[in-house]
């Protein structure tokens, strides 16, 4: 059973205020009940011994809870407040992270029904092929094992041009959303990030870039509520060579962004060729996948 920090929050708003009331109450019963502190001497001899020992007993008990609410009152409306003011600002914070989950999942609803890429309709051909005789695709084979190439490769350059403090982390499983590479700092202030790479071997579309982008904030707005601190996300995409297009990928970038602006320069999308990303430098994994990189001694 997974605990809702929402609900923690809840109650911690419901206690300050409650405080606040208590001290509000105890000021108000001070200054409004009499507590026998206004009987005269006169009318108190009048009653039996036992009688005026209760009355005085309890005008002292009065006495001490005064002087005792002279500190404990500010302190209990002090406290009450900061309680109020801490959880409502960490519920604000639960509650904008499952506005962002929703409003996501939405926008990933609204791009779900698009044409298939080039590659999604190479793969649904091979496998609806009537002949059960003919050997899978090499090619398919091909692509499979040169994507897996192309992760290990980024693998290799994040370790050797990301600052020392940073730990690379394959392969992750974040809520159920999977993302190639998780990039955590022991910086207390640095930023994490979430890395999620495509191998295109013969184009995509808007939807597919869409839906795989949208998918990554997604991951994003999940690792912001499980860790409580906010990603900077990149999609890598490696189009091979044969399928280059700068101008196509560009004005499809363009386009995603102007359709979906929110927090854009936290999350990077970077395309290039299948050569370009064999020659990938410290200077491209900083400006064009927006990345820290290691500071090289003059």
């Amino acid at each position: 059973m997974k605990f809702d920090f929402g609900d923690l929050y809840k109650f911690v708003v419901s206690a300050g205020l409650a405080l606040v009331g208590m001290s509000i109450l105890s000021v108000w019963l001070i200054f409004k009940e009499p507590f026998d502190l206004k009987i005269k001497e006169s009318d108190l001899l009048l009653l039996t011994p036992i009688a005026q020992d209760i009355i005085k007993y309890r005008q002292y008990i009065v006495g001490i809870l005064v002087n005792f609410s002279i500190w404990a009152i500010p302190i209990t409306a002090i406290t009450g407040l900061f309680l109020s003011g801490w959880g409502l600002q960490k519920w604000k914070q639960q509650q904008s992270i499952a506005d962002e989950l929703a409003e996501l999942g939405l926008q990933e609803k609204k791009v779900a029904v698009r044409p298939k890429t080039e590659d999604e309709m190479a793969l649904s051909e091979q496998s609806e092929s009537p002949d059960t005789n003919v050997a899978p695709d090499k090619s398919a084979n091909a692509a499979f094992t040169r994507a897996r190439y192309i992760e290990k490769t980024l693998a290799r350059k994040l370790q050797h041009c990301l600052p020392a403090e940073y730990e690379v982390n394959a392969n992750m499983l974040i809520s159920g959303a999977e993302v190639d590479f998780v990039l955590t700092s022991s910086g207390w202030l640095d930023k994490d990030y979430l890395i999620e790479i495509k191998y295109i071997r013969k184009g995509f579309n808007f939807g597919w870039l869409s839906e795989t982008a949208l998918k990554l904030r997604s991951a994003s707005a999940l690792y912001s509520n499980a860790t409580n601190r906010i990603p900077n996300t990149c999609l890598l995409i490696v189009v091979a060579d044969s399928a280059w297009d700068a101008e196509k990928y560009d004005n499809l970038k363009d386009k995603f962004f102007e359709s979906y602006p929110k927090r854009a320069a936290k999350h990077k999308i970077a395309i290039m060729s299948e050569s370009r990303f064999e020659g990938l430098t410290s200077e491209s994994i900083l400006l064009d996948m927006g990345l820290p990189v290691r500071k090289i001694n003059a």
